[in-house]
């Protein structure tokens, strides 16, 4: 093992704000139509993403990257009936970045008439989804041969982040204090994720959308979720617009250029979506989405003073300061992995995907969409501690029949 250089700032952030009771990784489940070959080759192009990505091999000393010369992949043969219980174990195992690799991989070997299910687990100290994607698209890029794999550890520079010259914190048009909270029986958070998924057909709903000037399938995905959201608690007795949706956004200078950290978020309020049709709402989505914006809410401010003091203030002061009850993490995340950028062109030998995302301690669910071509996954992830998993798959439900009518009334 050697020494790597010192984390970015976000990057320490994330290593810092990590606890076991509430881990900061996502996870990728792809079901794969590949050869015997390329299956082969994954191992390869796991060890040469990591001398490619050094952090992503590194574990957490300090504030510095100790890296590692194993392997992130293994891969295990089991029995169809005990397909899920492997699965979520290696979702919900421990991931501490200090003691353990950013990324893992299991190949999921189901017998000779089942596809194989290839799962990553990417820790958000070392990387956000842009980064991730970079990963998995080396990986598959040696697999396939179309690349040589990586024999030396290479620098790779992280991202360049934009700035706004006059940042607000919040959108003229936000709530004080924090959003409400979406309804769910429990409050109190667990490590354990469970999560269910449906697919929807984009192509028809692009189509209506074109008559709509402005508006795009992002807007109306997340314009949906947060009328289900509405309507939820209403129906268990909390109303409230002081609801809304988080959402990540990629703030780098250049989308998909640079290692590590690159994204910030924004909020869309209830409010912005008080119309009576469809189209009002995505009309509304859209113009809360770009207030957002517009006013720089994703600034990132540096945080050089605080990241000065030892270990043993930051880490406290930095924790209190970012759970402090007013602070607005909105009611629920909402991401939609669209342009993919290079790692697209491999996406035809996926015939599924789900994407099990990581949950602040306030939210018993968030949803993940990845769309391909006609094709748009919905990944539903819920704390079963906070949320049942009959009123999980009830909420999914509901979102899905809401995407199916609003389509017909667009």
């Amino acid at each position: 093992m050697s020494s790597c250089p010192e984390l970015d700032t976000l990057d320490l952030i994330s290593a810092k704000l990590h606890r076991d009771a509430r881990p900061l990784d996502f996870t990728a489940i792809l079901e794969l139509d590949a050869d015997e070959a390329f299956l082969a080759g994954l191992d390869a192009g796991a060890l040469s993403a990591g001398r490619t990505f050094p952090s992503s091999v590194s574990r957490v000393f300090g504030r510095r990257w100790e890296r590692s010369e194993e392997s992130p992949l293994s891969v295990v043969h089991v029995d169809p009936d005990q397909v899920d219980a492997v699965v979520a174990d290696f979702v919900n195992g421990g991931k501490d970045p200090h003691e353990d690799i950013q990324v893992r991989q299991l190949l999921i070997r189901r017998g000779d008439s089942m596809r194989p299910l290839l799962l990553t687990r990417f820790h958000h100290c070392a990387m956000d989804g842009t980064s991730a994607g970079l990963w998995v698209f080396h990986q598959l890029m040696v697999a396939s041969g179309e690349l040589e794999a990586e024999t030396e550890w290479q620098s790779p520079e992280p991202p360049v982040l934009s700035s706004h010259p006059h940042h607000q914190r919040k959108a003229p048009t936000a709530h004080w204090g924090a959003s409400r909270r979406l309804y769910s029986p429990h409050t109190r958070p667990s490590r354990e994720r469970q999560w269910c998924a449906f697919q929807v057909e984009s192509a028809p709903i692009r189509d209506a959308l074109k008559s709509i000037e402005g508006v795009t399938y992002n807007d109306y995905l997340a314009a949906q979720y947060l009328q289900v959201m509405k309507d939820w608690n209403a129906d268990h007795g909390c109303p409230s617009n002081r609801m809304s949706v988080w959402l990540p956004m990629n703030i780098r200078e250049q989308a998909f250029v640079g290692f590590g950290n690159g994204s910030s978020r924004i909020r869309v309020y209830a409010d912005a979506i008080q119309g009576e049709t469809v189209k009002d709402r995505c009309q509304g989505f859209r113009s809360g989405l770009n207030g957002s914006r517009d006013v720089g809410e994703w600034h990132i401010p540096a945080a050089t003073g605080l990241l000065s003091l030892p270990d043993f203030l930051m880490v406290p002061i930095l924790r209190a300061y970012l759970n402090r009850p007013g602070v607005d993490m909105g009611s629920a995340p909402f991401t939609h992995m669209e342009r993919l950028g290079s790692v697209s062109r491999f996406l035809s030998m996926v015939t599924s995907a789900q994407w099990v995302m990581m949950l602040h301690p306030r939210y018993p669910l968030g949803v993940a969409a990845a769309s391909v071509g006609d094709r748009t996954e919905v990944t539903l992830t819920y704390d079963p501690q906070m949320l049942p998993s009959d009123q999980a798959h009830e909420f999914m439900e509901r979102y899905q029949q809401f995407i199916l009518e609003g389509q017909e009334a667009l």
